[in-house]
């Protein structure tokens, strides 16, 4: 873990870091630092996988604040949840996590960074006023303005009006709507036939994001996994099994987008069509009565 700058001040961007070095086989969940860095405005964030041939992967994950208020800030340890094959049965996959190492960070005003002034300067001498050239570029201004205002009123009263022509009114399409006309356009780019597996997943999981974020008002593409899940499950009348479902969803996109983890068509035919099934699953039932909602419909 790196924090940089530690002794910053109010503007400046810190840079949040953790590496992880694991093997080839290991999936890494992203941390999630955003409750520690409230008073922080977040700017960024990114991953980076680098391997070493015949070696481990080293995984990092770059978060980028920007300092916001004066304070000394406690960055404890936060988790970094994986899943890898366990020592006793190589052959499964299991859930583990660490614990990266605790920080802190010193945000400080701009306000005397040099230390305080210890000279004192004798007052200047008084300096004669010139003519008042900002008063008469008021009342030139003001004058103007006049002139204009009795220009648009001749022009409204002695120009005969050409009807307005009605503009159309814009459509307003469902959140699933745009999110079944993306999966069609998506599928129609045929990256799946090219093997362009990463490209499709990338694609797939921004779809997924934007349609959770326009269905419940929550800013899914900037948001982390853990977040999203968690939102959805304080919601009331909220299914469990609708919250393991997209939880799988984003889960799977970002082990492609994060991990580096190796894709394939059938994968991706997979992805798409939950993603496809969840939308279905969670729009309105127009044919239930006004009356009633989708099990998923926003609170």
């Amino acid at each position: 873990m790196k924090i940089e700058p530690q002794n910053a001040t109010i503007g400046d961007t810190v840079t949040y870091t953790v590496t992880v070095t694991h093997p080839r086989e290991f999936q890494i969940t992203p941390p999630n630092p955003f409750q520690h860095f409230e008073k922080f405005e977040f700017l960024d964030q990114d991953a980076k996988t680098r391997q070493r041939p015949g070696g481990p992967v080293t995984t990092e994950f770059v978060f980028k604040f920007r300092a916001m208020e004066v304070g000394y800030y406690n960055i404890p340890e936060i988790p970094v949840r994986f899943t890898g094959p366990p020592l006793a049965d190589p052959s499964q996959m299991a859930p583990g996590k660490i614990q990266v190492p605790a920080g802190v960070v010193e945000v400080r005003s701009v306000l005397f960074k040099d230390g305080d002034p210890k000279d004192i300067r004798d007052i200047k001498p008084i300096v004669g006023a010139g003519p008042p050239w900002r008063r008469y570029a008021l009342y030139a201004l003001a004058g103007l303005v006049g002139l204009m205002f009795l220009y648009f009123i001749g022009r409204k009263l002695f120009t005969k009006r050409a009807p307005r022509e009605r503009k159309p009114q814009p459509v307003i399409r469902e959140p699933h709507e745009v999110a079944l006309d993306e999966l069609d356009t998506l599928a129609g780019k045929q990256w799946i036939e090219q093997e362009r597996f990463r490209e499709h997943q990338f694609e797939l999981s921004e779809i997924f994001r934007r349609y959770l974020g326009a269905l419940y008002s929550v800013p899914a593409l900037d948001w982390t996994t853990e977040e999203i899940v968690q939102n959805l499950l304080f919601r009331k009348n909220f299914p469990r099994e609708l919250s393991q479902r997209a939880l799988d969803i984003l889960h799977r996109t970002d082990w492609v987008k994060f991990a580096n983890v190796e894709s394939d068509a059938s994968t991706c035919l997979e992805n798409i069509q939950a993603v496809r099934q969840f939308i279905e699953d969670t729009k309105p039932r127009r044919d239930l009565g006004s009356s009633q909602k989708s099990p998923a419909a926003p609170i």
